[in-house]
């Protein structure tokens, strides 16, 4: 390679390969798509995308089988559970990328934005975590701001408002709760507060 862009080439293996921590990836594509968007060397932005692709790659070699609940939504490194934020921060870095290069990212972060409707709580937050093979809430902890990011942000990739009405649940539990990252749902009313 030409340029002054010959070191890489020869990279280190990304910090999620041979792990099953996966969870500072969503951030890495993140950073690696702005890089792309703001360098102007072919060779460079040839080696972010690259990158960035293998990163992805990477989330979605740690979602959940085939038959489990929470299927197709990344597993935290436990393999027994999966956290909402985490993984709508990780569909988020795949719609991202796809909307850069049109790869098989779209659908997963979809599959999952479906999924969160179904789980959202009639107040508009979800469980912080979900026992990935049945699906069931682990915890009391409440959270909304991710699911919201993901889903707001395909809406606006897509030009739909097919997660408008989720989006604004979640927006709305924002605004009424004083801690929504602290909130925890109340076990004889099955409400939150």
């Amino acid at each position: 390679m030409s340029g002054g862009f010959s070191h890489l080439t020869n990279i280190k293996p990304l910090p999620g390969e041979g792990r099953t921590d996966y969870r500072h990836l969503p951030e890495f594509i993140r950073a690696l798509l702005y890089e792309l968007a703001i360098t102007d060397s072919a060779e460079k932005k040839a080696v972010l995308m690259k990158r960035a692709q293998e990163a992805a790659a990477i989330i979605v070699e740690r979602l959940a089988p085939v038959g489990w609940n929470g299927e197709g939504l990344p597993l935290e490194p436990d393999g027994k559970r999966i956290s909402i934020r985490t993984a709508s921060e990780a569909m988020e870095a795949l719609a991202l990328l796809w909307a850069v290069d049109g790869g098989p990212w779209l659908g997963r972060a979809q599959h999952v934005a479906h999924r969160l409707k179904s789980w959202q709580r009639s107040e508009g937050c979800w469980p912080v975590y979900l026992r990935a093979e049945s699906g069931e809430p682990e915890g009391d902890e409440m959270c909304a701001a991710a699911p919201l990011s993901l889903l707001r942000r395909l809406d606006q990739l897509l030009g739909t408002c097919e997660y408008t009405d989720t989006a604004e649940r979640a927006v709305d539990w924002l605004l009424h709760h004083e801690y929504p990252m602290k909130s925890r749902v109340d076990k004889k009313s099955n409400k939150t507060h």
